[in-house]
């Protein structure tokens, strides 16, 4: 994480996720209209939508029982995609792709 506050200590901080943070420095009033070094103070505070914020793990397979994930890239990924489409059942393919274990040649 990169100096935001320029040395001074950090009072409050919210980490939502990698590269979506908000640091306040200790000492400073969040309800201060007027911030001596913002160009802007109004926006400064305010509530901004965010397009990298989401409910939604966009980088993650979700298996039929909607708990379990893979990632996408993963082999039993794969392995699921041709089981359905010799025409196996999804439901039958995944619980069979899912039970499958990598052999490593060494």
């Amino acid at each position: 994480m990169k100096d935001e506050t320029k040395g001074d200590p950090i009072g409050e901080s919210v980490c939502l996720k990698p590269k979506m943070y908000s640091v306040l420095p200790a000492g400073h009033d969040p309800k201060t209209p007027d911030d001596p070094d913002s160009e802007e103070p109004k926006k400064k505070h305010g509530i901004q939508k965010a397009k990298g914020l989401n409910p939604y793990d966009n980088k993650r397979w979700i298996l039929l029982n909607e708990i379990r994930t893979l990632p996408y890239g993963h082999w039993q990924i794969g392995l699921y995609k041709r089981l359905v489409a010799t025409e196996i059942a999804p439901e039958k393919a995944e619980e069979r792709a899912m039970k499958v274990r990598l052999r490593v040649k060494e």
